[in-house]
Formats: C-alpha cells, structure tokens, sequence
C-alpha cells in the first residue's frame, strides 16, 4: 500500500499495513470534483525537490490539512484513497479495492471529514432536511457507498466539521449516526461485531447509499461481508450478483435471500400465471436481489437466522418450529438451472412455501414464496419462481400474522428443487425486444429502433414486447405489428383481466388512391412513400387487437408535421384516458426513403389545465 507522509504529503510504498512501523492514520470523505490523484502528488514531489519546496504546502487543501492533523497526533504516515492507489494499474486498483476494509481496520485513526457541516450547526434541530436533523444528519457523507466500512471497520473514527473542527468520535456520537444512517449503536460503540448481524441487515444498512459507478455498489460491500473478489468495471448489475454469489459460497445465512415485501393477497386462491417461463426472469422473480436497495424493510418486520429452530418459545410455538431441521441442513447451489435448493417446503393453495430457517422477533416463522414455473423441455427437476406473480417484492410470509395458516404450515418436506437466480443480466435493467429486420435494411419504408421502443416502454416495466410481421422483404400487407404487454403491479394477483397491452400497427395501403401523390396535396419532399399508415390501440390483455387502418386519417402523409396522438380509453376503466403519440422523422442514415418512428404515452386529466396528469413535457421527436 501507498501512504503519504505526514510531514511532506510524499509518497511511500509498504508491503502491508502491518508494515507500518508506528501505524498511520486514513481519511474517510467525500469525493469532490477536482481531487489530486497518485500522479498529481508524483509530478508536485519532482517539482518541489528541483525548488527545494516542502510538497505539503502545495498540496490541496483536503491533503494539506489531513497530513497536518496526523502530524499532530503524533502519526507519520497517512493513506488517502483519492491519491494513495495508482489507479491507471487495474491490478493495483483491483488489490486496493479488495483490500480496503482492512486498511482501515488497521488503521490507528480515521478522520471523517464531513466538507457539509458547520461544527456550530451540526446538531442543530432546525437545520436538517427532516423533523430533529441537523446538518450532521443530513451530510452526503451518510449516504455514500464506500462510507459504510470506513465508519464500520476502524475502532477510532474522528468526525471532522468542514472547518476541521472535532465533533466527537463514533462512540460519542451513536445515537446520530444511527439516526442518521440506520447503523445499529450497539456496532457503533463495539459492544457487538460485524458477524453478530445477519446478511440481511448488513445489506439493510446500504439501503439509502449510492455510488458514482454501478458497480461499486457491490465493491463497496466486500469488506462488510468479508469477500475478496476481482473488479470489473464495466460489468454493470452482474457485479451484486456475483457478490451475494461468494456469500452464499461463504455463509450458511440465508437471510441474503430475505428481501422484498410482506404477502397481502389470499395465498389459497389461483392469481394465474404468465405466458411463460421467460416472463418470470424478465420480471426477477428470482432469487437474488439486483440492488441493495431491495433491502429495505420495515422496523417491525425484523428476519432473523435461526437454523436450529427455538429454544426459548412457548410449547405451541415450538411445535409450529422445531420440526424444521431435524438434523438436516438447508444448502444452496449455483447450477446453470438455477439455484439447485435442498430445503423443507409446504403446499399451500397454488403456491410452494419454502422455510430457509427464517423467524421474526417473536419467533415465529417467515416463509419464501415459491410459485411453479410452467415447464419447459430444458428444465432438469421441479422449477420455481420467488414471489406472488405479477409482484416480485412480494415473497415473504409472516407466520406470526397469519392464524389461518399457522396449522397447515405446521409439517414440511424436504426437496430437491430449482429456484431461478435473477432476471437475465445481460438484459437488465434493459427491455428484452425480438429482432426486427425491418431497422437493418438500408431501405425499408420505416424504422422502430429498440431504444425507441424501450421508451414507450420504460414507464410499463415489468413487461415484454412481442414483434410480428416485419420479415423481409416487407409490403406492408399484413401490417407489421409491435405489442407491448404490460404488467399492472399488485392489482394483477386480484384482476387477472386487469392488464392491458398496447399494439403499434404499421402498413402499406393498398387502395390505389393511396399510392397518387396527387390525393390529399401531398407533400412527397417529406414523405417517401405516401401509402405508408400507424396507428396505436390500448386494449385488454384477452382482446383481439383489430388488424387495419382508417383511411386516409391513419396516413402519415396526413398528419401535421407527422405525427398524430391516439386517444384510447382504459379498458378497465370508464372514464380513464390515454394518450399515444406517433411520430415519424427522417432517417439520417437514409432521409430520403426511410421514416423513423417515435412513440410514446401519457394518461389524460380533462381536468387538469393541459389535459394531463403529469407536468413532464411531451418529448420531442429528434
């Protein structure tokens, strides 16, 4: 490791922290926008050895004042993370990351400078964002990724006002931090460790952090749950994956699986079930989460880890538990099926209850929810979704809150199954879209590029887009069709005829009228074939979309600057309106012979003063 020396702000290289002769004291901030990097400090030590300068001076004054502090406390040395890792080396940014936790652990100091909080109003009940907050509370400082281990892994934690002023130590200020960040006092003042907390509260407290790079959203965390693990940037959302992959590899706690919501709806009822197998995976009806912000739960809905059922409940309780184990053990595997799951189960209704040797604070259990995939000539054994389709969140059940089903979930059996591990990565957050061989040719009549059709259908999600009839060589005749389906959220597990879809038609006319670029005073220098014809429908999910046009007000050529808004009625619901809007532009890659379609929907308030429900803008065609 690097390290800048307290008195010079020069580097050092040191084979290990516990190379350190004396120790050294590390800095725990928030990046700004212009920081000194490893090359920074090189270049500035060359240049003050030629003048016979101290580079300390010269310095930021992040590093200026960090180095000083330490000298004053009698600290030789110092590490800093914005120029004490050579960041142009991947191997040694890779080592730095992996090895971050532990730099500070060791460290004899860390100094938490808060650039945010005036010392004189840092607990200042009137100053922070929310009721009793003060500017402590409210420091961007409590809401970074990588800020998590530096409070968590050092003994000493320093907090530092932007004036440099202390504001007390960690153990001093618990109950702040707690407030502030949701970090348990009882780690903060060290009266427990971080293997005292199960994997799913360490997951809880990054709930409310963000990182710059997606990425580091699992990079931050190694340390928290002890994994070492190679960094690729680049990689997005795989890196969470492959993270609670190594703690399932690592830990036998099963409460990394124990995100989402509470079950609402009646269990014992048939909710339906997607189209299939895909449309579960697309949803992430998986197993593993895609953000640590899935972590969050409520206050009262605490899960803890108990593999070895109660010892210390009521005898009733204890028979609704204790026939869990039974000397057998829960394992989990990573297979390219799924999640290969040996575990106790019940039947309940049309749903499998799966118990991972989960309780709440009374010690009752909570269940996962299983749900059946439809099966699939791949599938090696019994497969299974997590969650109550249509709503991946979902997927617990709290035993404690449920009388009536206390007594049939009394006995499980233990089975082999497959449990799918999370949506497609490489399709994730991204809407999964057929080809279409249409937005290939060099000089088709139109375009529905993917990333337009992902607009339309970002605000749907989770949903699918089926494509048909835009084969080549395409006539128009029948028109291509794109249909998006949809999923309503939590009213589909009631209203199974709820969800509605929208279908984009595009043809050819073929009346001979249409083709005579006299009808309607044409304005050909805009469009390139005048038979070309859109139109939009929003209709329920079991209803046949009409096949055809209305001529000529389908006409692009007709439509002003081309682009004209569908008005639809919700199926579901009288009096509710939608407003899809088709636009067409030019093709850069082909103007002359090539329109490009734009589409995109809004719901309609004839009583709001513009007509609809929001205040966003209508985008603009390019």
């Amino acid at each position: 490791m690097w390290l800048l020396s307290s008195s010079r702000a020069e580097l050092q290289y040191f084979v290990s922290p516990d190379a350190v002769e004396g120790g050294y004291a590390i800095l725990s901030h928030v990046w700004g926008q212009e920081e000194q990097t490893f090359q920074d400090l090189q270049h500035l030590r060359a240049k003050c050895a030629q003048k016979g300068q101290n580079p300390r001076d010269l310095a930021c004054e992040k590093i200026k004042r960090s180095c000083e502090l330490a000298e004053r406390h009698g600290h030789r040395w110092v590490w800093i993370d914005t120029c004490c890792i050579d960041k142009t080396s991947s191997a040694e940014l890779s080592e730095a990351i992996n090895s971050m936790f532990r730099y500070y652990a060791l460290s004899r100091v860390c100094y938490a400078f808060l650039n945010d909080v005036d010392a004189d109003k840092a607990f200042h009940p009137s100053l922070g964002h929310q009721p009793g907050w003060g500017q402590f509370h409210a420091s961007r400082w409590h809401c970074r990724g990588w800020t998590l281990q530096e409070l968590v892994a050092p003994r000493l934690v320093l907090f530092l006002s932007k004036e440099w002023e202390t504001m007390g130590t960690k153990v001093d200020l618990a109950p702040e931090i707690e407030k502030a960040a949701h970090i348990p006092v009882s780690l903060l003042t060290l009266q427990r460790s971080l293997d005292d907390f199960t994997i799913g509260e360490r997951m809880s407290w990054a709930v409310e952090r963000r990182t710059t790079r997606l990425e580091d959203e699992a990079y931050c965390l190694l340390g928290i749950f002890d994994i070492n693990m190679p960094t690729l940037y680049g990689e997005g959302s795989k890196a969470f994956q492959r993270l609670q992959e190594e703690i399932m590899k690592k830990s036998a706690d099963t409460t990394l699986f124990a995100w989402g919501s509470e079950c609402m709806g009646n269990l014992a009822g048939d909710p339906g079930r997607p189209r299939d197998a895909d449309s579960y995976s697309l949803a992430n009806f998986g197993l593993f989460a895609t953000s640590p912000r899935m972590y969050k739960t409520r206050d009262d809905r605490t899960v803890r880890y108990s593999p070895h059922g109660l010892l210390d409940q009521s005898d009733s309780q204890a028979t609704l538990t204790s026939s869990l184990c039974g000397g057998r053990v829960v394992t989990l595997s990573i297979t390219p099926h799924g999640v290969m799951a040996h575990l106790p189960v019940v039947e309940f209704g049309s749903y499998t209850l799966a118990d991972l040797c989960w309780r709440d604070q009374e010690g009752f259990p909570i269940l996962l929810v299983l749900s059946p995939v439809p099966a699939d000539a791949d599938q090696w054994g019994p497969t299974y979704a997590v969650g109550v389709y249509p709503n991946p969140a979902a997927r617990l059940v709290f035993l404690g809150l449920r009388d009536s089903m206390k007594d049939a979930c009394t006995t499980r059996v233990w089975s082999d199954i497959y449990i799918i591990q999370s949506a497609p990565l490489e399709q994730s957050p991204v809407l999964r879209i057929p080809p279409i061989p249409l937005n290939h040719a060099l000089r088709p009549p139109f375009r529905f590029p993917e990333h337009n059709i992902q607009t339309l259908a970002s605000s749907s999600q989770p949903c699918k887009v089926f494509v048909d009839k835009v084969q080549l060589p395409w006539t128009g005749e029948p028109p291509a069709t794109f249909t998006i389906w949809p999923s309503s959220g939590l009213l589909d597990h009631f209203l199974t005829s709820y969800r509605t879809i929208t279908t984009i038609q595009v043809g050819m006319c073929s009346l001979p009228s249409a083709k005579s670029t006299s009808l309607h005073a044409l304005d050909t220098s805009k469009v390139a074939c005048p038979a070309l014809w859109a139109n939009a429908q929003y209709l329920p999910e079991n209803e046949v979309p009409h096949v055809g046009h209305r001529c000529p007000g389908d006409h692009v050529a007709t439509w002003p600057d081309l682009r004209k808004m569908f008005v639809c009625e919700e199926p579901n619901e009288p009096g509710w309106w939608e407003a899809f809007t088709l636009a067409f532009t030019p093709c850069p890659m082909n103007p002359n012979d090539t329109l490009v379609l734009h589409a995109w929907h809004r719901a309609i308030d004839f009583e709001a003063p513009d007509g609809f429900t929001d205040t966003e803008a209508v985008p603009a065609a390019p």
